[in-house]
């Protein structure tokens, strides 16, 4: 595998998307441009018909082909190099890599949701996002138990700058303020999560967060110390009223049967199949993409290979 240095192109699209070139160039990329080389990262080689159809969808198949067309001969042009291999198979070249980034991915672009193109950059920025999230966690967690409070506590305000409204961020920072011993910042924490609610969801905060606040009151100063601290406290997030779902879903894998999760978005569906596959070492998850309806046994020809 080629270093960056050895690499003919360097793709950043992360933030206003450019590509690092060779000799020192950069190129900023169009917003046709980003989405076409950001769908080949994600999703591999792919077809002109079906990247013609989500980078155009308001014209005929023919007059995208050529709008396609024109494209690929424009940034080759611009670059200079080439970053594409082109046939009927459009996909980059192995010396164009990419490279991750902080920010939003292609962040100056704006679709319509309601365009296949549009949803998928949308499904790709919250994929990244909840990536990023769980590596927050993560590093807040070990931080916690290694002792580390005031770097558990960085990556726990991360938490609630990445998803304001989110209590098991802000739960998380309350204990760790909490735990260092600093309870007016904790109830500090507490009174911006109720505003945060109020303010955007017009809510209260749940059962658990009062829970939280209740126990921090009553607690005084001399009960921080990490190892003193009641167990409402240190309990960490988890799914909550998800136990009999769980169960059947457990029960149809050991069967090997099939199952189907329907439900309104947003009550946790994906999580609950994250974590079952977190759970279990003998499975695989594969996802239907943009465009998979116009190309015979897509999904099935992707759940084969993985």
């Amino acid at each position: 595998m080629r270093s960056p240095s050895q690499s003919t192109a360097r793709l950043l699209l992360h933030g206003v998307p450019r590509c690092l070139l060779a000799d020192g160039r950069e190129l900023r990329l169009e917003s046709k441009d980003a989405l076409l080389l950001a769908y080949l990262v994600f999703q591999g080689p792919t077809s002109r018909g079906i990247l013609a159809a989500l980078l155009w969808p308001e014209v005929d198949l023919e007059r995208a082909r050529g709008a396609l067309r024109q494209r690929l001969s424009r940034l080759k042009k611009k670059a200079g190099v080439e970053l594409l291999g082109v046939t009927d198979i459009v996909a980059l070249t192995p010396d164009t890599i990419f490279e991750e980034g902080e920010g939003e991915l292609l962040a100056n672009v704006d679709l319509d949701p309601g365009t296949e193109m549009g949803a998928w950059l949308d499904a790709q920025r919250a994929k990244r996002r909840r990536t990023y999230e769980a590596q927050l966690v993560d590093a807040a967690a070990k931080a916690e138990a290694q002792g580390e409070l005031a770097a558990a506590l960085l990556h726990a305000q991360s938490l609630v700058d990445l998803n304001p409204t989110s209590e098991h961020a802000h739960r998380r920072v309350i204990r760790l303020h909490y735990m260092r011993g600093d309870r007016a910042a904790a109830l500090a924490s507490y009174a911006r999560c109720c505003d945060v609610l109020r303010r955007e969801l017009q809510v209260a905060p749940s059962a658990e967060t009062e829970a939280l606040r209740r126990q921090v009151e009553s607690q005084t100063a001399a009960a921080v110390a990490v190892g003193n601290v009641p167990v409402t406290i240190l309990r960490p997030p988890r799914l909550v009223g998800r136990d009999v779902e769980w169960a059947a879903l457990n029960d149809a894998w050991i069967r090997r049967t099939v199952t189907i999760i329907v439900g309104e978005p947003g009550m946790g569906k994906t999580r609950l199949l994250s974590d079952l596959l977190t759970a279990r070492t003998d499975g695989v998850s594969v996802t239907a993409r943009p465009g998979d309806a116009r190309v015979p046994y897509a999904v099935l020809s992707r759940l084969l290979r993985t």
